[in-house]
């Protein structure tokens, strides 16, 4: 098996949307062209025999904390290494290129074996929302896109203890609501798959 990772691109989009899909998950393009513009450089997609076989990608917020996401096999590639290889590479460009000390990501179930192997612990559960209502039900959220506030990006600094307001803020101009309560907190609504 001849596998290789590189750099992904907007090329390879539709590969990558195609195995999210296929996962179930509720991302949409947008939101890969998104970790695009955030990490041109931390997007990967690994080939086998020059067939796109699985995607996986880094967010850094500042030079102390990262988090791993989309590692996605398409079903054809699994069990042959793929995720691990994926995970490997990403461990490394964050730990030896970047110099990221601590290294995160969330688990589905399916991914949890691999992550706990390779040395991550859990430390929270995750929960998932869902709006099955009409977006006229939305409350007090405004009704489109908008900007966060500095006080809730401050807020949010505090509580996640790294900055994260650009990915914050291209969120808040890309979704379909923003709700801001300055220093109490805030919420993002945006659109998905699902």
């Amino acid at each position: 098996m001849g596998l290789e990772i590189r750099i992904l691109t907007e090329a390879d989009l539709g590969f990558a949307d195609e195995v999210r899909a296929i996962a179930g998950w509720n991302q949409l393009p947008g939101d890969w062209r998104r970790l695009l513009a955030l990490e041109p450089e931390g997007c990967f997609l690994a080939e086998v025999d020059g067939k796109p076989a699985g995607t996986a990608t880094v967010t850094c917020y500042g030079a102390e904390l990262a988090w791993i996401g989309m590692v996605l096999v398409h079903p054809e590639f699994r069990r042959r290494g793929v995720g691990t290889a994926l995970l490997k590479h990403a461990i490394r460009v964050l730990r030896e290129e970047r110099g990221i000390r601590c290294v995160k990501l969330d688990a589905t179930a399916d991914g949890r074996p691999l992550y706990e192997k390779l040395g991550f612990r859990a430390e929270r559960g995750l929960k998932r929302w869902w709006w099955k209502g009409e977006r006229e039900g939305m409350g007090k959220a405004s009704p489109v896109a908008g900007e966060l506030g500095e006080e809730a990006l401050r807020g949010d600094r505090e509580v996640f203890g790294a900055d994260r307001s650009r990915l914050l803020s291209m969120l808040a101009r890309d979704g379909l609501a923003v709700i801001d309560r300055g220093e109490n907190g805030f919420g993002l609504l945006r659109d998905g798959a699902r």
